[in-house]
C-alpha cells in the first residue's frame, strides 16, 4: 500500500509582468484594472504571448493587442 502526504499551497500566484506590458497597462487604467481581476491562468496567456514574440515590432502588436481585448473586457 503506497501513501501518499497532500499539502494545500494557499499562496498566491502572482504573474511577473514585463516591465513594457506593465508601462502599457499603467496608460490604460481600464484596461489594467480588468487585467488584476483576472484569474493567474489568464493574466499569464498574455504576458506570454508577449514574452513569446522574436522581434520588438511583433512584441509591441501583441501588447497593442492585449491593451485592446483588456480594455474592451473580454479575457482573450
Amino acid at each position: 500500500m503506497t501513501f501518499l502526504d497532500l499539502e494545500l499551497d494557499i499562496a498566491p500566484r502572482v504573474v511577473a509582468v514585463p516591465s513594457d506590458l506593465a508601462e502599457a497597462l499603467e496608460r490604460e487604467p481600464q484596461a489594467l484594472r480588468f487585467f488584476e481581476g483576472l484569474s493567474y491562468s489568464q493574466q499569464q496567456f498574455h504576458v506570454l504571448s508577449v514574452e513569446a514574440a522574436k522581434t520588438p515590432e511583433t512584441r509591441r502588436r501583441r501588447i497593442d493587442k492585449a491593451i485592446g481585448i483588456l480594455r474592451e473586457g473580454r479575457k482573450r
